[in-house]
C-alpha cells in the first residue's frame, strides 16, 4: 500500500512539473526571473519577451501591468495559457479564490495612469500615452497548434487599436484555439473593434474560439464592435464558436447610422465556409446603437458574410433590456445567408423578426428583469431563474458551456433547470461578481411622487409625509420620462379637467402609505380596503346604476395617453361621463406599449365606446383588471390595428373580469380590428388567458357576441385560453349563443383563431381560416349553473371551472403568479378557468389539506405566520425580495416575523417530501 501511494505521489509529482510555469508578480523582489512567486518577473511583458517555451504557463498576481510602451503590444508567441487572479502564494490553479472577480490582474493601455474617469471618446484628453494594442496573439509555426486560455485578466484603457489582437495576415499564424474566461474589457476605445478582434484563418473543421463568462462593460467604438470575430482565407470549412455567460453592457457606438455596438461575426472566405455562433445564457442591457440605424440592423450584434458563406446563430437563454436602438436580437443586411437557424427562451421587450420563425418560447419584458439596474445589480429577477431552456444543446450546449455562470455560481439550478442571462441566482453563499460594472451607464433611478389625500408635511411629492394632497398638484402631465407617481388608498377628483400623460411614466395606487416600491403592495386588498379611488363625480350625488341623473359635474375624461410605455396599476376608476369619446383612457395619436394592471374600471358611461383604441403598435397588456358595471352607446372597447401602424401590434390579456356592462354595438363588447393593409409583417395578435366575460348585455337586437374579430387582410392571430363566456346576453335580455364571432364580415375575416381550455360558444363566421381549438366545453345556460358567488368568483360546486385550466397556457413570467384577487394564480397544483382561483385565499378556518398540500395562514400577515401541512417540517428559510435569507428556524410550524420590515417576502419550506417557495407579505 505505501508503494502504491508512493507511486502515486511520484506520478502526480512528475505530471505537476511537466508544465511549466512562469511567475509574474508586479511587487516581487527577489531575482526577477519568473522562477517562484520570490523570484517572480514584474513585467508580463518581460515574461512574455523572455521566456521561449511553447504551451507553457504565466501565472500572475493581483495588480497593474503594462505594454513597456505604446506601440509595442505585449506579445504571445509562443502559445501560452495567461491566468491571474493570484495572491502571490499559491501552488496550483485550483488555489484561486472561487470568486474570480478578486485579486483583479489589471493589463492596462493608459501607461501614464492619468485617464479621465469617463466614457472614452473621439476627443478624450490624457490618451496620448495610450496603447492600441496591450496584448497581441501571434504565434510562430511552432506554437501555432496550441489551444490557449486567457483567464481572469482585466482589458482597460486601450486607444485606438483593439486590448487583444489576434489578426493574421495571409502569411501570419493564427492560434488553433484561443478561450478568454473569466477576463473583463472595460473603457476601451477605437474606430472599430476596441475590446477583441480575434481574426481565424484555421484550415481544419473546428472549435477555435470560445468567450465564456467574462465582462465587457463600456467600449466605445466609433463605427461599431466592441469585439469581431471573423473566418479569413479558407473556404470550405465549417467553426463553431460559444459565446455563454458574458455581460455586455453600456458600450456604445458613436456614428450616427452605425450599430453592433456589442460583437460582429463574419464569415469571410466565400465557399461553402459556415461560422456558426452559439451565443448563450448572455446578459445585453445599456447598449447603444447609433441614432439613425435602419431596422435590418438595429442591434448590438451583427452578422456579415462575404459571398456564398453563411453565418447562422443558436440564441438560447439571453437577456436583452434596455439597449437604445435596438430591435432585434441580430442586425444583418442579408437574411439569406445570416441569420438565427434555432433560438430558445430568449426575453427582450421587443419582437424579434430575423429568424423570428426559429424562435421559441420568447419572453416579451415589460419591465427590468434585473433585481435593480439603477444600482447595477443584473441578477435576474425570481420569474427568469429557472425558465430557460435546459436540455437542448441550443439552450444552453453543456458539452461545450462551462458548469459556472459569469460570477462562479453554479450554472444549474439543484433541479437541472437554468435560469435567463449571465448570473445564475443561488441562496447559497452566492458569489456576486466585481461590482461597479457599467457605472456611467446605470440609468438614473426614477423620481417618485408622492400623493396621499391625507398627507400634512411640505406637500411637495418628495415622501409619503410630504405628499401632494392631490392628483392636480403632482403636475403629472410636465412629469419626465423615467417617473413613478405613488398614490395612496383614498378617493382624488380632477378639479382641473383630464390628466394628459406625455412622458414614458408609470402611476401606480394601492397603497398604505408606508411602502417603499410598487412591489411591497399587497395586491390582495389593492381593489378593497387599499382602494386608490379616483372619482369623476365630483360632487358626491351620483345615483348607483343610474346614468342619466346628477351627471353635469361629472369629469368626462381621466388620462389623455400621448407617450410610449407607460403604466396605469392598482386603482379604482368610477363615475366618469362623456357624451363623446373615452372617459378613462383616451388615445389620439400613434403611441406604443401601453399597460393596464390591477385596476377596477366601474360605472363610467360613454355616448361612444369605453376605450376607443385604434392608434396603439407595439404591446397593449390589460392584466388583473376588472371592467364592471359600465354602460355604452356602442361597444366597450375597440382595439384596432391600423394600416400606419410599425410592425406587430400584440395583446395580452389574463385574469380579466368583464362583466354586468350594458351597451349596444352591432360587433359586440370587444373589437379586435385589424386593417386592410396586406401582411408586409404587421401582423395583429391576441391571447387572453383566464378571461371571465359574464352577464354583459348588448341592447342590440342582432349581435350576439361579445369579442368580434375581423380583419381587412386577414393577417391575425388571436387566441383564448383558460377563458369562460356566460350567461351574456342580447336584444334587451335573450341569452346569446355564440360568444366569438364577425358580424362585421365586410371588413373580412381573421386568419388564425386558437380556442383551447374555454368555456365558449364559437360562430362559424368567425374566420375563413385556420380555426385550432381543444377542449371546447360548451354548456347550456338555461339548465347548466357555473355555480359563482355574487362576485363572479369560483365556489366548491364549480366544477366545470376549479382545476379545469391547463397550467401550460399560463405564462408566469409574462402573467404573474396571483388571481384578480391577488391570491396565488395556480393552486392545487392545476390552474382553474377564469380570472379567479378557488380557494386560494387560506383562513384559519377554512383550511382542507391533501398530502401533499403547504399553506400559510394568514397572508399578508403581521406578527406570526403559519405553516399548514400534513409533512414533517425541517426547516424553514424567509429571504427577502433581494435573495438575502433574513431568517433560518428548524422544525416549526409558527414563524414569528414581526421584527421584519414591512413588504414582500419568500418562506421556503423544507419537509420531509417536498421543498416549496411561497410567497407572503409582511403588513
Amino acid at each position: 500500500m505505501k508503494k502504491t501511494l508512493l507511486l502515486l505521489t511520484f506520478l502526480v509529482f512528475g505530471f505537476t512539473q511537466a508544465q511549466t510555469i512562469i511567475y509574474v508578480d508586479v511587487d516581487a523582489t527577489g531575482a526577477n526571473n519568473g522562477s517562484s512567486w520570490a523570484n517572480a518577473y514584474t513585467s508580463l511583458h518581460s515574461a512574455l519577451g523572455i521566456q521561449t517555451i511553447t504551451g507553457a504557463q504565466i501565472w500572475i498576481a493581483e495588480g497593474t501591468y503594462m505594454p513597456v510602451n505604446k506601440n509595442t503590444p505585449m506579445l504571445n508567441q509562443y502559445g501560452v495559457s495567461i491566468y491571474g487572479g493570484f495572491v502571490g502564494t499559491e501552488t496550483s490553479l485550483s488555489q484561486r479564490s472561487t470568486d474570480p472577480w478578486a485579486h483583479p490582474v489589471y493589463l492596462t493601455g493608459d501607461l501614464a495612469l492619468d485617464d479621465a474617469n469617463e466614457l472614452p471618446s473621439a476627443t478624450s484628453a490624457n490618451k496620448t500615452d495610450n496603447a492600441p494594442i496591450i496584448l497581441k496573439v501571434e504565434p510562430n509555426s511552432a506554437s501555432k497548434t496550441q489551444e490557449i486560455t486567457l483567464d481572469r485578466l482585466h482589458f482597460v484603457n486601450s486607444y485606438g487599436g483593439s486590448a487583444l489582437y489576434s489578426h493574421p495576415s495571409s502569411s501570419n499564424e493564427v492560434q488553433r484555439k484561443i478561450t478568454v474566461q473569466n477576463c473583463r474589457f472595460s473603457r476601451n476605445y477605437a474606430s472599430t473593434r476596441p475590446a477583441m478582434d480575434i481574426w481565424s484563418n484555421e484550415t481544419v473543421n473546428d472549435y477555435p474560439f470560445e468567450l465564456f463568462n467574462s465582462i465587457l462593460d463600456e467600449n466605445v467604438s466609433n463605427s461599431g464592435y466592441a469585439f469581431e470575430y471573423r473566418i479569413t482565407n479558407y473556404i470550405n470549412l465549417e467553426h463553431d464558436i460559444f459565446i455563454a455567460n458574458n455581460m455586455f453592457i453600456g458600450n456604445k457606438v458613436e456614428t450616427a447610422n452605425a450599430s453592433g455596438s456589442v460583437a460582429r461575426f463574419i464569415s469571410a472566405t466565400g465557399g461553402s465556409t459556415r461560422l456558426n455562433v452559439y451565443f448563450q445564457n448572455n446578459t445585453l442591457t445599456l447598449n447603444e446603437e447609433g441614432s439613425n440605424v435602419t431596422s435590418d440592423v438595429a442591434s448590438p450584434i451583427r452578422f456579415e458574410t462575404v459571398g456564398s458563406a453563411e453565418t447562422i446563430g443558436f440564441w438560447g437563454n439571453n437577456l436583452y433590456y434596455s439597449n437604445y436602438g435596438t430591435s432585434d436580437y441580430i442586425g444583418t443586411q442579408d437574411t439569406s445567408s445570416s441569420t438565427i437557424s434555432t433560438g430558445y427562451a430568449n426575453a427582450s421587450e421587443f419582437t424579434p423578426v430575423i429568424g423570428s420563425a426559429n424562435l421559441l418560447t420568447n419572453y416579451t419584458l415589460s419591465e427590468s428583469p434585473f433585481v435593480d439596474i439603477f444600482s447595477g445589480d443584473f441578477i435576474p429577477i425570481s420569474a427568469y431563474r429557472d425558465n430557460g431552456e435546459a436540455t437542448h444543446n441550443y439552450g444552453y450546449y453543456s458539452s461545450f458551456n462551462p458548469t459556472t455562470d459569469c460570477f462562479m455560481n453554479p450554472r444549474r439550478n439543484a433541479d437541472s433547470s437554468i435560469g435567463l442571462g449571465a448570473i445564475q441566482y443561488t441562496d447559497t453563499a452566492m458569489l456576486t461578481g466585481p461590482g461597479n460594472i457599467a457605472p456611467l451607464s446605470l440609468p438614473e433611478p426614477p423620481t417618485v411622487i408622492y400623493v396621499d389625500a391625507n398627507a400634512t408635511g411640505a406637500n411637495d411629492g418628495t415622501s409619503w409625509t410630504n405628499a401632494y394632497t392631490s392628483l392636480d398638484d403632482a403636475n403629472i402631465s410636465a412629469l419626465g420620462s423615467g417617473s413613478k407617481i405613488f398614490v395612496k388608498s383614498g378617493t382624488y377628483k380632477l378639479t382641473s379637467g383630464e390628466i394628459s400623460i406625455n412622458s414614458e411614466i408609470e402611476i401606480y395606487g394601492g397603497f398604505n402609505g408606508t411602502e417603499t416600491s410598487e412591489i411591497d403592495r399587497d395586491l390582495s386588498i389593492v381593489n378593497t380596503s387599499n382602494a386608490t379611488i379616483i372619482s369623476g363625480d365630483i360632487l358626491d350625488d351620483d345615483i348607483s346604476g343610474d346614468f342619466t341623473q346628477n351627471k353635469s359635474d361629472n369629469s368626462s375624461s381621466l388620462f389623455n395617453l400621448a407617450a410610449n410605455n407607460v403604466i396605469i396599476d392598482g386603482f379604482v376608476l368610477s363615475n366618469f361621463y362623456t357624451t363623446s369619446g373615452s372617459p378613462i383612457v383616451k388615445v389620439t395619436t400613434n403611441v406604443s406599449n401601453f399597460e393596464l394592471s390591477n385596476t377596477l374600471i366601474n360605472n363610467n358611461y360613454s355616448n361612444s365606446i369605453l376605450f376607443d383604441w385604434r392608434t396603439f403598435s407595439g404591446s397593449v397588456s390589460i392584466n388583473n383588471v376588472a371592467i364592471t358595471d359600465n354602460q355604452t352607446n356602442n361597444g366597450l372597447i375597440l382595439l384596432q390595428h391600423n394600416d400606419t401602424n410599425s410592425s406587430i401590434l400584440e395583446s395580452n390579456w389574463s385574469n380579466v373580469l368583464v362583466a354586468n356592462n350594458t351597451y349596444n354595438a352591432d360587433w359586440g363588447a370587444i373589437w379586435f380590428r385589424r386593417g386592410t393593409l396586406n401582411n408586409d409583417g404587421r401582423l395583429f395578435k391576441s391571447s387572453l388567458t383566464n378571461v371571465s366575460f359574464i352577464d354583459n348585455v348588448n341592447n342590440h337586437a342582432s349581435t350576439q357576441q361579445v369579442i368580434n374579430v375581423s380583419s381587412g387582410s386577414g393577417w391575425g392571430v388571436f387566441e383564448f385560453r383558460n377563458s369562460l363566456f356566460w350567461q351574456n346576453k342580447y336584444n334587451g335580455g335573450q341569452l346569446s349563443t355564440v360568444d366569438i364571432e364577425n358580424s362585421k364580415t365586410a371588413e373580412g375575416d381573421i386568419q388564425t383563431v386558437r380556442v383551447y381550455n374555454t368555456i365558449a360558444m364559437v360562430g362559424s363566421g368567425v374566420t375563413s381560416g385556420t380555426f385550432d381549438n381543444s377542449n371546447i366545453t360548451l354548456l347550456d345556460p338555461t339548465t347548466d349553473n357555473l355555480n359563482l358567488d355574487a362576485e363572479y368568483k369560483p365556489t366548491s360546486a364549480s366544477n366545470y371551472i376549479v382545476d379545469q385550466g391547463d397550467n401550460t397556457y399560463y405564462d408566469i413570467a409574462l402573467f404573474g403568479d396571483l388571481d384578480l384577487s391577488g391570491n396565488d394564480r395556480i393552486f392545487n397544483t392545476t390552474i382553474d378557468l377564469g380570472a379567479y382561483e378557488y380557494n386560494s385565499t387560506l383562513s384559519v378556518d377554512d383550511i382542507s389539506l391533501d398530502e401533499n398540500t403547504v399553506k400559510l395562514y394568514p397572508n399578508p400577515a403581521t406578527d406570526v405566520v403559519n405553516i399548514k401541512t400534513n409533512q414533517t417540517i425541517k426547516n424553514v428559510r424567509v429571504f427577502n425580495v433581494n435573495g438575502q435569507k433574513v431568517l433560518d428556524i428548524a422544525n416549526q410550524s409558527q414563524i414569528n416575523i414581526s421584527n421584519l420590515p414591512t413588504g414582500m417576502y419568500f418562506l421556503n419550506i423544507n419537509t420531509n417530501q417536498s421543498n416549496q417557495t411561497i410567497k407572503i407579505l409582511k403588513q
